[in-house]
């Protein structure tokens, strides 16, 4: 994730948690995309919420192919 700092790598990244997702499904939280949303819209608003967390600090270093990558990869596996 770290890696992810153009629109392109950010297309790798969305190809390779595709790719998780089918051959690893046990490792996700959220299996459906109605989960999957729920989940990302929980984590936002729970990283938001707690200042503290490093959730928190990864979105107040402001919009980024980065950040985008993190809200992605979180809502794989919040509850």
């Amino acid at each position: 994730m770290k890696q992810v700092s153009s629109p392109e790598q950010l297309v790798h990244f969305i190809e390779a948690l595709r790719k998780n997702l089918i051959e690893a499904p046990e490792n996700w939280e959220s299996l459906t995309l109605s989960d999957y949303l729920e989940a990302m819209s929980a984590w936002l608003h729970d990283a938001n919420k707690n200042k503290g967390s490093i959730a928190h600090a990864a979105l107040s270093d402001g919009p980024s192919w980065r950040t985008f990558a993190q809200i992605l990869l979180a809502a794989s596996a919040y509850e």
